[in-house]
């Protein structure tokens, strides 16, 4: 693919999805699942909207995404289904900082490829104007991995008859009073490794020993930034009080350690090859 094609892609993608819109609405249920390349890198967008943020050139690749996020609405809207439409809005990970000014930042520890909350914490925005109230938030801790089953759940569709590792939080989603996360855990890898257990209430976070790459020197303008290997040992953390994960409480909390430990020898054995 030239720069120049990739100059279109969210256009491309775009166009795509507001025709499908167009073409299913009324008719029959639809899913659409649209992955934007951006803001991926390499970085690109069309020439009307450089320099046009104010931000840089991810700053622009952005706001193209914005745009079209409007697109989007505008064709439900169009089409007289917005209301009966579940919107979701999320990213699969945090920023990749070695890129520095081309991805992206977080108040939070560490990014991408890592088990730190900058690489895992992800807002969600969801729009269903049938059940939920317009600027809601919303803390309640759950995965990506519950999509599926919700959305499932939601529509009346059935799941495979084989287990779904996600389990349905639309009560969590609307924050229904009494509402309690199915799940008791969540478990954190990047790769094959079991590298962090967390509660599913998303308070304690139980980071077991692992290497990591840090970044040293971020890039800039699309150039990959320097970094080095290094290395957390076992460590506990309260993410209501310390979301940036400075405070390594282990030594006070021995009993809610030794529990995350536990679950995730559990789920080693249950599902990794390299269990021992």
């Amino acid at each position: 693919v030239s720069p120049d094609d990739q100059k279109q892609l969210t256009r491309w993608a775009t166009d795509g999805a507001t025709r499908f819109i167009r073409s299913q609405a009324g008719k029959h249920p639809f899913f659409l699942y649209l992955a934007h390349s951006m803001p991926h890198v390499p970085l690109f967008c069309r020439d009307e909207f450089k320099g046009k943020s104010g931000a840089g050139l991810y700053g622009d690749v952005m706001m193209e995404i914005d745009w079209s996020v409007g697109e989007v609405m505008t064709a439900l809207r169009e089409s007289g289904v917005e209301r009966d439409t579940i919107v979701l809005l999320s990213s699969d990970n945090g920023p990749w900082e070695e890129f520095g000014n081309h991805a992206g930042k977080t108040p939070f520890r560490e990014h991408k490829a890592t088990s730190f909350e900058g690489g895992v914490r992800s807002a969600l925005v969801v729009k269903y104007p049938r059940e939920l109230k317009p600027g809601t938030v919303n803390d309640r801790a759950f995965s990506s991995i519950d999509l599926h089953p919700t959305l499932a759940a939601l529509t009346g569709a059935p799941l495979q008859e084989k287990e779904t590792d996600g389990r349905n939080v639309w009560p969590l989603m609307r924050d229904d009073a009494g509402a309690e996360n199915p799940h008791r855990h969540y478990f954190v890898s990047t790769g094959w490794d079991l590298e962090a257990v967390m509660t599913s209430d998303g308070k304690w976070k139980l980071h077991l020993p692992h290497r990591y790459r840090d970044v040293v020197h971020p890039g800039h303008d699309g150039e990959r930034g320097e970094t080095r290997s290094a290395t957390i040992e076992e460590s506990l953390f309260n993410l209501f009080d310390d979301p940036l994960e400075q405070r390594n409480l282990i030594a006070g909390h021995p009993d809610i350690a030794n529990e995350l430990r536990e679950a995730g020898v559990r789920y080693l054995k249950r599902f990794s090859t390299r269990s021992k």
